[in-house]
């Protein structure tokens, strides 16, 4: 797994053959200042909304992978969540990761006024 700005790659190997999957992503939030850069934040609290961005089916051998477009409408924040959920049973699988953008960002030289 990996990501860019609007995207997100997946790649799945050993899971059920020929079958269909929904991904979802959860921004988790994070900001300047708002937790250790080091420590992933816990899993989301409830009441936060996870978004349904793609469709995908695994092959014969229960592989999967390509770069995912995030639309525009989920909010994309330091730390995401995405989960591949099996839709004939339910079993999800999740992983956290965080925002390349954000050392990028937070790596830009200020401007003179602090900004």
């Amino acid at each position: 797994m990996g990501s860019g700005p609007n995207s997100v790659y997946v790649r799945v190997d050993n899971f059920t053959k020929n079958t269909v999957y929904y991904i979802r992503i959860t921004p988790l939030g994070g900001g300047v200042g708002l937790m250790n850069p080091d420590v992933p934040p816990p899993f989301p609290p409830p009441g936060v909304v996870e978004y349904r961005i793609a469709r995908i089916k695994t092959d014969k051998t229960g592989y999967y992978e390509d770069w995912l477009r995030i639309p525009g409408y989920v909010p994309e924040t330091r730390w995401m969540m995405l989960c591949v959920k099996n839709v004939w049973t339910d079993a999800v699988t999740c992983l956290q990761y965080e925002h390349p953008w954000w050392s990028l960002w937070r790596d830009l030289p200020l401007d003179k006024a602090g900004r």
